[in-house]
């Protein structure tokens, strides 16, 4: 199916793009897969479900996402945008189109946690 070879496009693109020392990665899990519950740790406490490049700043802006091939696009939709609402009053700017759009992931819903 095309959606799948979009994914591995991007994936591949991820594993190979280098790794500006600017951007921070951060990997997302659902908070029921992670032992101590929601929140940031040092090390995993689970697979990384999605992998996020970020350039921090006054509006964090991200340039990257990788999604796992087990998480269904609905639900990484909505642990982007709990991540995203987790670091409010701070917002961010989406950059990944490309990304977005092979993951399946719903665009108009993240610009608008984004933004807000």
């Amino acid at each position: 199916p095309r959606g799948s070879s979009q994914s591995a496009a991007a994936l591949q693109s991820f594993a190979e793009e280098p790794l500006p020392k600017e951007l921070t990665v951060w990997g997302l899990t659902e908070a029921s897969l992670a032992e101590g519950g929601r929140g940031s740790y040092m090390t995993a406490p689970a697979p990384a479900q999605l992998v996020v490049l970020l350039l921090p700043g006054e509006v964090n802006t991200i340039k990257r996402i990788a999604r796992s091939h087990d998480i269904d696009p609905l639900l990484a939709c909505d642990l982007l945008c709990d991540w995203m609402v987790s670091m409010v009053p701070k917002r961010c700017r989406i950059h990944a189109l490309e990304d977005v759009a092979a993951l399946g992931l719903d665009m108009d819903r993240l610009n608008r946690v984004a933004l807000n």
